[in-house]
């Protein structure tokens, strides 16, 4: 039963503690015809020289523009199809370890494409060294769309309070058959 219990909090610990970067969009109409802009909700916890790289499909972006950061942030914007073919980038470089991603992370934009506009995008953190050197890949996730609702809890949380749960009312039992012997 003590076994149970403290998987059950470390579960929790861990899952509370991941940190697994996820990046929410909003899409915002300018008021020139055709130009758009992107709000970013950075979540997750990052180190000094990590970039977070999002990229824009040239078949359906044109100009990047306004490009925004938190000021812990270096931001580079790449242009969509320079040279021809290559993805548009808005990167932000980690100045420091934790940075703040309260800020302001947002890009302007023309659309290029027809149809349904502001589909998930993807997005790598990759980490470098004090030199610019690419080290490694440490995620490679897509954008998600940010709605006004809470979020869910993700399953293997609400599991693990389901399972704190079930150890504390275990518990109670057991002590009350105690009491009444």
């Amino acid at each position: 039963m003590r076994n149970l219990l403290w998987l059950a909090l470390w579960s929790c610990l861990i899952v509370t503690t991941s940190s697994a970067a996820t990046i929410e969009y909003q899409l915002s109409v300018l008021p020139t015809p055709g130009q758009y802009r992107y709000t970013y909700t950075i979540e997750g916890t990052f180190s000094q020289n990590q970039v977070i790289d999002i990229q824009f499909d040239p078949t359906l972006y044109g100009s990047l523009f306004n490009g925004q950061a938190g000021s812990d942030w270096n931001l580079l914007v790449f242009q969509p199809n320079i040279p021809l073919g290559a993805y548009g980038d808005y990167s932000i470089l980690a100045l420091i370890n934790n940075p703040s991603v309260a800020g302001t992370f947002s890009v302007d934009f023309t659309y290029l494409g027809t149809g349904d506009l502001g589909g998930p995008q993807m997005f790598t953190v990759d980490q470098y060294d004090a030199n610019g050197n690419y080290i490694s890949n440490v995620t490679t996730s897509s954008t998600i769309v940010a709605y006004d609702s809470v979020p869910e809890p993700t399953g293997v949380a609400f599991s693990s309070i389901g399972l704190l749960v079930i150890c504390a009312y275990w518990r109670a039992r057991s002590r009350k058959r105690e009491t009444v012997r």
